[in-house]
């Protein structure tokens, strides 16, 4: 697989299903070029050796950081301002229902279910704009690293 289709497939994996980047890759090419699994499988991998090198950084720095001071009121719009905005989100989906239907006209499918853990942060740099974080997985989809350590790590 070239770097080119690796990034391809990736990309749009993030905004669309793996099914649907397959087909994606089926009408540019005019050939069935990677299945859904291959993709699904390209992005976990990938997203398990970025994560595997966050947690290599964040363990080479083994001075603890400091916690941040949290001010209670912040003037957004002061320029001047030394605070640094940070907002965090996070979604904690329990499981899936373990039976789903899948419209009128498919069967209910039986499935094992998991539990699921999103939380995203965004921290204001520097020198404008924003970054956003998140927590480190391997490829089983297990933290290797916390959104809080790589925040702390950031702003440090």
């Amino acid at each position: 697989m070239s770097a080119r289709l690796a990034e391809f497939s990736a990309y749009y994996s993030n905004r669309m299903s793996y099914d649907e980047v397959a087909g994606l890759l089926e009408r540019v090419t005019g050939q069935p070029v990677l299945s859904d699994q291959t993709i699904q499988h390209l992005v976990v991998t990938k997203a398990a050796e970025v994560s595997r090198q966050w947690q290599s950084e964040s363990q080479a720095d083994t001075a603890t950081p400091p916690s941040p001071a949290v001010s209670p009121q912040v003037d957004w719009y002061d320029p001047q301002s030394e605070e640094v905005l940070l907002l965090t989100d996070a979604i904690q989906v329990k499981q899936q229902k373990a039976r789903r239907g899948q419209g009128v006209d498919k069967p209910t499918g039986e499935h094992e279910t998991k539990r699921v853990h999103t939380e995203v942060w965004l921290v204001e740099q520097p020198t404008g704009g924003s970054t956003y974080l998140t927590a480190g997985v391997d490829a089983t989809g297990q933290e290797v690293i916390s959104g809080t350590a790589r925040v702390r790590w950031r702003l440090e």
